[in-house]
Protein backbone atom coordinates (compact mmCIF):
# COMPACT_ATOMS: atom_id res chain seq x y z
CA UNK A 1 0.00 0.00 0.00
CA UNK A 2 2.99 2.16 0.85
CA UNK A 3 4.14 1.81 -2.82
CA UNK A 4 0.66 3.12 -4.22
CA UNK A 5 0.84 6.26 -2.15
CA UNK A 6 3.69 6.92 -3.54
CA UNK A 7 2.82 6.65 -6.73
CA UNK A 8 0.05 8.78 -6.05
CA UNK A 9 2.37 11.69 -4.88
CA UNK A 10 4.33 11.41 -8.04
CA UNK A 11 0.64 11.64 -9.80
CA UNK A 12 -0.29 14.69 -7.76
CA UNK A 13 2.73 16.60 -8.14
CA UNK A 14 3.38 15.89 -12.10
CA UNK A 15 -0.78 16.72 -12.54
CA UNK A 16 0.06 20.21 -10.93
CA UNK A 17 2.94 20.47 -13.06
CA UNK A 18 0.96 19.88 -16.32
CA UNK A 19 -1.81 21.99 -15.40
CA UNK A 20 0.50 24.78 -14.52
CA UNK A 21 1.63 24.13 -18.12
CA UNK A 22 -1.70 24.04 -19.61
CA UNK A 23 -3.03 27.01 -17.76
CA UNK A 24 -0.07 29.61 -18.38
CA UNK A 25 -0.76 31.10 -21.96
CA UNK A 26 -4.68 31.29 -21.79
CA UNK A 27 -7.32 33.96 -21.82
CA UNK A 28 -9.93 33.02 -19.51
CA UNK A 29 -12.64 35.01 -20.92
CA UNK A 30 -12.17 33.36 -24.29
CA UNK A 31 -12.40 30.17 -22.54
CA UNK A 32 -15.59 30.93 -20.68
CA UNK A 33 -17.21 31.89 -23.67
CA UNK A 34 -16.39 28.93 -25.61
CA UNK A 35 -17.53 26.75 -22.57
CA UNK A 36 -20.48 29.26 -22.72
CA UNK A 37 -21.31 28.27 -26.18
CA UNK A 38 -21.40 24.35 -26.07
CA UNK A 39 -23.83 22.46 -27.89
CA UNK A 40 -25.41 20.40 -25.33
CA UNK A 41 -26.76 17.81 -27.90
CA UNK A 42 -23.72 16.79 -28.96
CA UNK A 43 -22.28 16.72 -25.50
CA UNK A 44 -25.15 14.12 -24.86
CA UNK A 45 -24.61 12.53 -28.57
CA UNK A 46 -20.99 12.12 -27.72
CA UNK A 47 -21.44 10.20 -24.38
CA UNK A 48 -23.90 7.88 -26.21
CA UNK A 49 -20.98 7.12 -28.59
CA UNK A 50 -18.40 6.45 -25.89
CA UNK A 51 -20.46 4.24 -23.94
CA UNK A 52 -20.68 2.46 -27.03
CA UNK A 53 -16.55 2.25 -27.16
CA UNK A 54 -16.51 0.80 -23.66
CA UNK A 55 -19.65 -1.95 -24.60
CA UNK A 56 -16.90 -3.37 -27.42
CA UNK A 57 -14.42 -3.18 -24.87
CA UNK A 58 -16.67 -5.60 -22.82
CA UNK A 59 -16.91 -7.82 -25.76
CA UNK A 60 -13.06 -7.98 -26.22
CA UNK A 61 -12.48 -8.57 -22.48
CA UNK A 62 -14.56 -11.26 -22.85
CA UNK A 63 -12.82 -12.83 -26.49
CA UNK A 64 -9.31 -12.44 -23.73
CA UNK A 65 -10.63 -14.39 -20.61
CA UNK A 66 -12.25 -17.48 -23.26
CA UNK A 67 -14.38 -17.24 -20.51
CA UNK A 68 -18.30 -17.51 -20.75
CA UNK A 69 -18.49 -14.43 -18.67
CA UNK A 70 -21.63 -12.54 -19.92
CA UNK A 71 -20.58 -9.19 -21.72
CA UNK A 72 -22.98 -6.66 -19.31
CA UNK A 73 -21.12 -7.97 -16.05
CA UNK A 74 -17.94 -7.08 -18.01
CA UNK A 75 -18.92 -3.60 -19.05
CA UNK A 76 -20.22 -3.19 -15.16
CA UNK A 77 -16.68 -4.58 -13.90
CA UNK A 78 -15.40 -1.77 -16.33
CA UNK A 79 -17.01 0.73 -16.06
CA UNK A 80 -16.63 0.10 -11.85
CA UNK A 81 -12.80 0.11 -12.51
CA UNK A 82 -12.94 3.30 -13.77
CA UNK A 83 -14.98 4.81 -11.32
CA UNK A 84 -12.36 3.22 -9.20
CA UNK A 85 -9.29 4.95 -11.09
CA UNK A 86 -11.44 8.33 -10.81
CA UNK A 87 -11.97 8.13 -7.24
CA UNK A 88 -8.82 6.41 -5.75
CA UNK A 89 -4.90 6.94 -6.57
CA UNK A 90 -2.23 4.83 -8.18
CA UNK A 91 -5.30 3.99 -11.11
CA UNK A 92 -6.74 0.95 -8.08
CA UNK A 93 -8.82 0.72 -10.98
CA UNK A 94 -7.98 -1.82 -12.54
CA UNK A 95 -7.77 -4.42 -9.70
CA UNK A 96 -11.32 -3.46 -8.95
CA UNK A 97 -12.28 -4.72 -11.89
CA UNK A 98 -10.15 -7.85 -11.33
CA UNK A 99 -11.82 -8.16 -7.97
CA UNK A 100 -15.78 -7.55 -9.36
CA UNK A 101 -14.72 -10.23 -12.02
CA UNK A 102 -13.61 -12.68 -9.00
CA UNK A 103 -16.66 -11.91 -7.03
CA UNK A 104 -19.39 -12.05 -9.45
CA UNK A 105 -18.23 -14.49 -12.03
CA UNK A 106 -15.41 -16.74 -10.19
CA UNK A 107 -12.43 -15.58 -12.63
CA UNK A 108 -9.32 -16.45 -10.52
CA UNK A 109 -7.57 -12.76 -10.03
CA UNK A 110 -4.59 -14.18 -12.17
CA UNK A 111 -6.36 -14.65 -14.99
CA UNK A 112 -8.37 -11.73 -15.03
CA UNK A 113 -5.10 -9.25 -14.19
CA UNK A 114 -3.77 -11.01 -17.43
CA UNK A 115 -6.64 -10.39 -18.99
CA UNK A 116 -6.26 -6.89 -18.40
CA UNK A 117 -2.73 -6.77 -19.43
CA UNK A 118 -3.31 -8.61 -22.73
CA UNK A 119 -5.55 -5.46 -22.74
CA UNK A 120 -3.37 -2.93 -22.45
CA UNK A 121 -0.98 -4.14 -24.60
CA UNK A 122 -3.18 -4.37 -27.50
CA UNK A 123 -4.65 -0.84 -27.14
CA UNK A 124 -1.13 0.47 -27.04
CA UNK A 125 0.09 -1.35 -30.19
CA UNK A 126 -3.08 -0.36 -31.71
CA UNK A 127 -2.68 3.12 -30.82
CA UNK A 128 1.40 3.02 -32.24
CA UNK A 129 -0.14 1.61 -35.28
CA UNK A 130 -2.69 4.73 -35.64
CA UNK A 131 0.12 7.37 -34.80
CA UNK A 132 2.40 6.12 -37.43
CA UNK A 133 0.14 6.03 -39.96
CA UNK A 134 -0.75 9.62 -38.85
CA UNK A 135 2.85 10.53 -38.92
CA UNK A 136 3.69 9.21 -42.55
CA UNK A 137 1.03 11.06 -43.96
CA UNK A 138 1.39 14.62 -41.43
CA UNK A 139 4.32 16.99 -40.43
CA UNK A 140 4.40 16.59 -36.47
CA UNK A 141 7.30 18.07 -34.17
CA UNK A 142 9.81 15.41 -33.90
CA UNK A 143 8.57 14.84 -29.84
CA UNK A 144 5.24 13.14 -31.40
CA UNK A 145 7.96 10.85 -33.63
CA UNK A 146 9.44 9.96 -29.90
CA UNK A 147 5.87 9.69 -28.42
CA UNK A 148 5.54 6.90 -31.31
CA UNK A 149 8.62 5.20 -31.05
CA UNK A 150 8.86 4.99 -26.62
CA UNK A 151 5.27 3.80 -26.85
CA UNK A 152 6.31 0.64 -29.34
CA UNK A 153 9.05 -0.25 -27.55
CA UNK A 154 6.73 -0.25 -24.77
CA UNK A 155 4.48 -2.56 -25.74
CA UNK A 156 5.55 -4.06 -28.35
CA UNK A 157 8.63 -5.10 -25.73
CA UNK A 158 6.05 -5.75 -23.36
CA UNK A 159 4.01 -8.31 -26.31
CA UNK A 160 7.63 -10.21 -26.83
CA UNK A 161 7.82 -11.07 -23.06
CA UNK A 162 4.45 -12.11 -23.29
CA UNK A 163 5.02 -14.57 -26.00
CA UNK A 164 8.48 -15.78 -24.46
CA UNK A 165 7.15 -16.56 -21.43
CA UNK A 166 4.34 -18.48 -22.53
CA UNK A 167 6.63 -20.52 -25.41
CA UNK A 168 8.66 -21.57 -22.08
CA UNK A 169 6.10 -21.39 -19.99
CA UNK A 170 6.45 -24.61 -18.33
CA UNK A 171 10.33 -23.94 -17.84
CA UNK A 172 9.49 -20.47 -16.30
CA UNK A 173 6.41 -22.36 -14.39
CA UNK A 174 9.13 -24.73 -12.43
CA UNK A 175 12.09 -21.59 -11.63
CA UNK A 176 8.99 -19.96 -10.10
CA UNK A 177 8.02 -22.83 -7.81
CA UNK A 178 11.97 -23.41 -7.28
CA UNK A 179 13.10 -20.04 -5.98
CA UNK A 180 9.46 -19.97 -4.10
CA UNK A 181 10.13 -23.30 -2.14
CA UNK A 182 11.60 -22.34 1.13
CA UNK A 183 8.68 -20.09 1.72
CA UNK A 184 5.70 -22.78 2.06
CA UNK A 185 2.26 -21.60 1.90
CA UNK A 186 3.49 -18.67 0.32
CA UNK A 187 5.01 -20.06 -2.33
CA UNK A 188 1.12 -22.41 -3.23
CA UNK A 189 -0.17 -19.22 -3.58
CA UNK A 190 2.39 -17.24 -6.01
CA UNK A 191 2.35 -20.44 -8.10
CA UNK A 192 -1.17 -20.64 -8.49
CA UNK A 193 -1.31 -17.11 -9.38
CA UNK A 194 1.17 -17.80 -11.98
CA UNK A 195 -0.07 -20.73 -13.39
CA UNK A 196 -3.64 -18.77 -13.47
CA UNK A 197 -2.03 -15.56 -15.23
CA UNK A 198 -0.40 -17.66 -17.61
CA UNK A 199 -3.58 -18.88 -18.64
CA UNK A 200 -5.21 -15.67 -19.04
CA UNK A 201 -2.06 -14.62 -21.56
CA UNK A 202 -2.75 -17.97 -23.50
CA UNK A 203 -5.69 -16.08 -25.79
CA UNK A 204 -2.40 -13.59 -27.49
CA UNK A 205 -0.96 -16.92 -28.88
CA UNK A 206 -3.81 -18.29 -30.91
CA UNK A 207 -3.63 -16.33 -34.23
CA UNK A 208 -7.48 -16.34 -34.62
CA UNK A 209 -8.40 -14.70 -30.90
CA UNK A 210 -5.19 -12.33 -31.23
CA UNK A 211 -6.53 -10.92 -34.87
CA UNK A 212 -10.03 -10.67 -33.63
CA UNK A 213 -9.00 -8.90 -30.66
CA UNK A 214 -7.03 -6.72 -32.33
CA UNK A 215 -9.41 -5.64 -35.07
CA UNK A 216 -12.47 -4.64 -31.67
CA UNK A 217 -9.18 -2.86 -30.71
CA UNK A 218 -9.56 -0.88 -33.37
CA UNK A 219 -13.53 -0.45 -33.02
CA UNK A 220 -13.02 0.57 -29.65
CA UNK A 221 -10.81 3.44 -31.26
CA UNK A 222 -12.51 4.19 -33.77
CA UNK A 223 -16.29 4.32 -31.81
CA UNK A 224 -13.86 6.52 -29.15
CA UNK A 225 -12.68 9.10 -32.16
CA UNK A 226 -16.07 9.61 -33.32
CA UNK A 227 -16.95 10.83 -29.72
CA UNK A 228 -14.37 13.02 -29.51
CA UNK A 229 -14.52 14.41 -32.66
CA UNK A 230 -18.84 14.96 -31.93
CA UNK A 231 -17.75 16.80 -28.90
CA UNK A 232 -15.02 18.97 -30.46
CA UNK A 233 -18.06 20.24 -32.88
CA UNK A 234 -20.18 21.17 -29.69
CA UNK A 235 -17.15 22.90 -28.86
CA UNK A 236 -17.46 24.77 -32.08
CA UNK A 237 -14.10 23.21 -33.49
CA UNK A 238 -14.62 22.30 -37.11
CA UNK A 239 -12.28 19.56 -37.24
CA UNK A 240 -12.12 16.73 -39.29
CA UNK A 241 -11.92 12.61 -38.16
CA UNK A 242 -8.38 12.43 -39.04
CA UNK A 243 -7.85 15.35 -36.78
CA UNK A 244 -9.94 13.65 -33.68
CA UNK A 245 -7.76 10.51 -33.89
CA UNK A 246 -4.92 12.42 -33.35
CA UNK A 247 -6.61 13.74 -30.37
CA UNK A 248 -7.28 10.48 -29.37
CA UNK A 249 -3.97 9.05 -29.63
CA UNK A 250 -1.86 11.45 -28.16
CA UNK A 251 -4.36 11.88 -24.87
CA UNK A 252 -4.62 8.18 -24.69
CA UNK A 253 -0.40 7.75 -24.68
CA UNK A 254 -0.29 10.36 -22.52
CA UNK A 255 -2.35 8.85 -19.85
CA UNK A 256 0.61 6.61 -19.52
CA UNK A 257 2.10 9.51 -17.65
CA UNK A 258 1.73 8.79 -13.54
CA UNK A 259 -1.31 10.79 -13.22
CA UNK A 260 -3.79 12.01 -9.63
CA UNK A 261 -6.89 10.23 -9.67
CA UNK A 262 -9.41 11.42 -12.59
CA UNK A 263 -5.98 12.53 -14.79
CA UNK A 264 -6.55 16.38 -13.86
CA UNK A 265 -3.69 18.29 -15.01
CA UNK A 266 -2.43 15.44 -17.25
CA UNK A 267 -5.46 15.53 -19.59
CA UNK A 268 -5.51 19.23 -20.14
CA UNK A 269 -2.02 19.40 -21.37
CA UNK A 270 -1.84 16.62 -23.35
CA UNK A 271 -5.27 17.76 -24.82
CA UNK A 272 -4.24 21.07 -25.34
CA UNK A 273 -0.82 20.51 -27.01
CA UNK A 274 -2.55 17.74 -29.34
CA UNK A 275 -4.74 20.43 -30.11
CA UNK A 276 -2.22 23.33 -30.26
CA UNK A 277 -0.24 21.23 -33.07
CA UNK A 278 -3.78 21.27 -35.28
CA UNK A 279 -3.69 25.23 -35.00
CA UNK A 280 -5.98 25.51 -32.53
CA UNK A 281 -4.79 28.70 -30.39
CA UNK A 282 -4.63 27.81 -26.71
CA UNK A 283 -7.29 29.08 -25.20
CA UNK A 284 -9.78 27.59 -27.36
CA UNK A 285 -7.80 24.70 -27.21
CA UNK A 286 -8.34 24.79 -23.44
CA UNK A 287 -11.88 24.97 -23.69
CA UNK A 288 -12.08 21.74 -25.95
CA UNK A 289 -9.89 19.76 -23.81
CA UNK A 290 -11.79 20.88 -20.82
CA UNK A 291 -15.29 20.06 -22.69
CA UNK A 292 -13.87 16.50 -23.40
CA UNK A 293 -12.08 15.76 -19.43
CA UNK A 294 -15.63 16.80 -18.28
CA UNK A 295 -17.43 13.95 -20.85
CA UNK A 296 -14.87 12.10 -19.59
CA UNK A 297 -15.19 12.34 -15.98
CA UNK A 298 -19.16 12.86 -16.39
CA UNK A 299 -19.78 9.26 -18.15
CA UNK A 300 -17.09 7.86 -15.30
CA UNK A 301 -18.94 8.64 -12.63
CA UNK A 302 -22.60 8.98 -13.83
CA UNK A 303 -22.04 5.29 -15.32
CA UNK A 304 -19.63 3.94 -12.73
CA UNK A 305 -21.90 4.67 -10.45
CA UNK A 306 -25.21 3.21 -12.08
CA UNK A 307 -23.07 -0.24 -12.05
CA UNK A 308 -22.42 -0.12 -8.33
CA UNK A 309 -26.11 0.18 -8.12
CA UNK A 310 -26.62 -1.95 -10.37
CA UNK A 311 -24.42 -4.92 -9.52
CA UNK A 312 -25.49 -4.33 -5.75
CA UNK A 313 -22.00 -4.37 -4.73
CA UNK A 314 -20.41 -1.85 -2.31
CA UNK A 315 -17.23 -0.04 -3.45
CA UNK A 316 -16.29 -0.55 0.71
CA UNK A 317 -16.47 -4.26 -0.22
CA UNK A 318 -14.57 -4.25 -3.82
CA UNK A 319 -11.79 -2.20 -1.60
CA UNK A 320 -11.75 -4.72 1.07
CA UNK A 321 -11.04 -7.33 -1.62
CA UNK A 322 -8.35 -4.99 -3.18
CA UNK A 323 -6.44 -4.41 0.08
CA UNK A 324 -6.38 -8.03 1.17
CA UNK A 325 -5.38 -9.17 -2.77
Amino acid sequence: MRRHWRKSVIGLLLGILFLWLSLRHVEWARVRSALGAVDLLLFLAAFLVGQTSNWVRACRWRLLLARPVPVGGLFAATMIGYFANFALPARLGELFRVERLKRAHGVPRGRGLASLVAEKVLDGLTLCVILGGILLVNDFPAWVSWVAYASFALFGGALMAILVFLRYRQWALALVRRLLSPFGRLSTSVLHFAESAAEGLETLRRPASFISSLLLSFAVWAIETVAVWTLLRAAGLDLGLEAALFVVTILSLGMLVPSPPGFVGTYEYFGSRALGLLAVDASAALAATFLLHLQFLFATVVVGVACLLWTGVGFGALREGVTEE
